[in-house]
């Protein structure tokens, strides 16, 4: 197993970069949706709602399509192509869970301040 190991170790760097670079583009998305509605009528429960229910779902349905896209790659005869959609599809799914619930947790617990 240890020609495995060094290919596994060089696909753990591309499901990183690749990963925390989607998750950070919908957060960034989040954010920003956050601040517009926000300016709306300034109670967070309410943005947090709204937000979910608008970028929310369009985060859900990328990332999921995303998922789906990195598991077929779970069919291929190469075992480090395998490796590498599943733990792909399995860090985005991380990601997507943690912007859609520790996100909106994290801003209700600490209420940044949103200046128009």
């Amino acid at each position: 197993m240890g020609w495995l190991r060094i290919p596994l170790d060089m696909m753990t760097i591309t499901i990183a970069s690749i990963t925390i670079g989607i998750a950070v583009d919908d957060t960034i998305h989040y954010i920003h949706r956050l601040k517009h509605e926000y300016l709306l009528d300034n109670n967070y429960e309410a943005v947090i709602s709204r937000c979910h229910g608008s970028i929310g779902k369009a985060m859900y349905y990328t990332s999921v399509a995303i998922i789906f896209g990195f598991a077929i790659l779970g069919l291929s005869n190469f075992i480090p192509t395998i490796h590498f959609g599943l733990m792909a599809g399995i860090a985005m799914f991380v990601a997507l869970a943690g912007n859609l619930l520790l996100l909106p947790a994290t801003v209700l617990i600490i209420k940044p301040r949103i200046k128009s």
